[in-house]
């Protein structure tokens, strides 16, 4: 299966004047800005950019391989695109981190220069469990701290940069990208060419029928694979393109599944139906709970984790047995409404998704 490492590697020797900057070079250094750049100097500077080939004798490859969630994959997608002639003239700069648990923010984002254009790519969930806890935030409420801290990003490096601009990010990252360009004043708007958005969420109704996001509509490239889960979520509208990836169902939304050949992605007429009647029954049910019920049944489920104290899905399932064990016992604490909210709301979903399909048989 070819994917974005043997692409990096198969067209090391083509410069993007031979072959131009596409969809998978964007996903590409989408992906690279999972890698945490914190022992980078300068990288959060204002003056100087860092060269791709100082990002690498800068880190320590072992660590990162260990690190952070792909950690083998992206040490290895490291090395081919720092040791290519299509991406050495690679520089980043504006690397930002912050997590926070007590506002539930995981917020990064990183600015690429390229010859063919600059690109500001915002990272998707980590993982952190906070990170994840925010992703669920989505459900009630906007904005969540990730995309107000992505509209000040921009609002801060747009008016230092010229040329080609293109905005983007995988997961989350996507969102925030689709968010925070809606939020930035015209001026700064009409900067930016291309938004791309890698199997990240929508938006709810009302935000999609907002002029804030009909202004950016036309310029978003939304890419995701053809059983996707995630990135399907809020969408009700057809103006995305479907991949074919090697994973099935929720495993799908790792880019290192998604199949390159020929140089570029490799395109499906229509995502898989069941899925997709799936995933449009599961947001026709969010849409019957309101705003205080999404709330409270995301916090029920957040407070049953938080019991385990992990902070990381690493740290969690390393200890699975424990945690387990730790979250049963969390849920017989928890107060009867809450308890009793949570199972009810669960069946709910079930029964109304069961009974959607009868209808529809």
């Amino acid at each position: 299966m070819q994917d974005i490492i043997y692409y990096v590697k198969k067209y090391k020797n083509k410069t993007f004047l031979e072959k131009p900057f596409n969809n998978v070079d964007a996903l590409v250094l989408a992906q690279l800005s999972y890698i945490d750049f914190e022992s980078v100097p300068h990288i959060s500077e204002q003056k100087r950019k860092v060269s791709i080939q100082q990002i690498v004798k800068a880190l320590d490859l072992n660590v990162l391989a260990k690190s952070i969630l792909n950690g083998g994959k992206n040490r290895r997608l490291l090395l081919a695109i720092a040791s290519s002639k299509r991406y050495s003239h690679l520089h980043l700069n504006y690397y930002i981190n912050h997590i926070d648990e007590i506002s539930e923010k995981q917020f990064s984002a990183v600015t690429f220069y390229l010859q063919e254009c600059t690109y500001i790519v915002f990272r998707g969930t980590d993982s952190t469990i906070v990170g994840w806890k925010e992703d669920f935030n989505m459900l009630f409420q906007s904005p969540i701290p990730s995309q107000t801290a992505g509209v000040r990003y921009l609002e801060h490096i747009l008016p230092l940069l010229d040329g080609n601009i293109i905005v983007g990010g995988h997961s989350k990252g996507g969102n925030i990208a689709m968010y925070s360009t809606m939020h930035i004043n015209t001026t700064l708007q009409d900067k930016i060419k291309l938004i791309y958005s890698f199997d990240g969420p929508g938006f709810r109704s009302e935000i999609r029928q907002s002029s804030a996001y009909q202004n950016i509509k036309e310029r978003v490239i939304k890419i995701m694979p053809q059983s996707s889960m995630v990135g399907i979520l809020f969408e009700e509208e057809s103006d995305y393109t479907i991949i074919r990836s090697k994973n099935i169902w929720i495993t799908q939304h790792d880019p290192f599944s998604w199949e390159v050949k020929n140089g570029d992605f490799i395109y499906l007429e229509k995502p898989n139906k069941s899925l997709m009647r799936m995933n449009y029954k599961l947001n026709r049910w969010l849409d019957t709970l309101d705003t205080k019920d999404k709330e409270k049944f995301v916090e029920g489920v957040y407070d049953i984790y938080r019991g385990c104290d992990a902070k990381t899905l690493e740290e969690f399932t390393s200890s699975w047995k424990q945690n387990a064990s730790i979250i049963f016992k969390s849920i017989k604490t928890l107060d009867k409404e809450t308890r009793s909210y949570i199972f009810k709301t669960i069946k709910s979903m079930l029964k109304f998704l069961v009974w959607k399909e009868k209808k529809e048989a």
